[in-house]
């Protein structure tokens, strides 16, 4: 069974599971990948993380039932999943703005969130790429890094990360500058660590020498030695990256023998800005 068939098979659960609380390790388990890989490709896949998906759909179905019923909204409210009323009207009001009460009275038009059907999206990401990045198996030796970082949850928008990186680099890490590694290079870093059902957090820093000195605002994440899998994405950074993230999950993964660990995937800017490191 290939990736795309992993994945709509775990779709395919959720939608007729949706009613019920719906563990992750039951969709780990059904799609054969270690939690962390599987939790990459879902997202790779779907556009959403887990949680996301399972929550966007039990959120239009109970306003499909809004809409068509005269059921009660705790009753609603229960039969997918959410703990109380007052649960089910704050989430559904983060989503769509507006209270369960309120849309039904009002019968608003609401954004939708229909099942996904993989055998609809594009084949691949070749048509998406016409020159595939150099791919190499290497092995990066330990590192420090400090830099500030921003947890990016359940589709919920974040600062941008990289422009306040930019516009407070010098105040933020000016008084660390001497202890970069390769200064002259001028290579940042950006780290996605600690992903679970719900998101990631993003990292962005440089190498440096210590961590004796951690400025105000900044973390320090130390790296083992660890093996990756090295794409080289090509084109302007803002197109490029997402192509070949595309291309990492759904066409080199499932053609190699390979599986992502637990730790994180990095992506390395240098003068250049193209190379990234998983």
């Amino acid at each position: 069974m290939d990736y795309k068939q992993r994945i709509q098979s775990v779709l395919n659960y959720i939608e007729s599971h949706v009613q019920e609380d719906i563990p992750s390790e039951s969709l780990v388990a059904l799609a054969g990948f270690s939690k962390s890989h599987f939790l990459r490709v879902f997202e790779a896949y779907t556009g959403f993380t887990v949680r996301s998906y399972v929550r966007g759909r039990k959120l239009d179905l109970a306003a499909e039932r809004l809409r068509n019923s005269n059921d009660k909204i705790t009753e609603i409210a229960y039969d997918y999943g959410f703990e109380s009323h007052d649960v089910f009207g704050r989430a559904f009001k983060r989503v769509y703005g507006i209270t369960p009460e309120n849309y039904r009275r009002g019968r608003f038009l609401l954004p939708t969130f229909h099942a996904d059907n993989l055998a609809l999206q594009q084949q691949g990401a070749e048509a998406l790429i016409k020159t595939k990045p150099h791919t190499m198996i290497v092995t990066k030796p330990a590192m420090k890094l400090i830099g500030i970082e921003c947890r990016f949850e359940d589709g919920v928008s974040s600062p941008d990360l990289w422009k306040q990186y930019f516009d407070e680099w010098q105040q933020t890490f000016g008084n660390i500058a001497h202890l970069r590694v390769e200064p002259e290079k001028e290579i940042d870093y950006a780290l996605t660590v600690d992903r679970d059902e719900s998101g990631y957090t993003y990292f962005i820093g440089i190498e440096v020498t210590s961590v004796g000195h951690v400025p105000s605002g900044t973390i320090a994440r130390l790296i083992p030695k660890t093996k990756y899998a090295r794409f080289t994405a090509i084109g302007p950074v803002g197109e490029s990256i997402g192509r070949t993230y595309d291309l990492i999950f759904k066409e080199w993964f499932p053609s190699s023998s390979f599986q992502t660990a637990p730790g994180p995937i990095m992506e390395h800017y240098d003068m250049r800005c193209k190379s990234l490191l998983l």
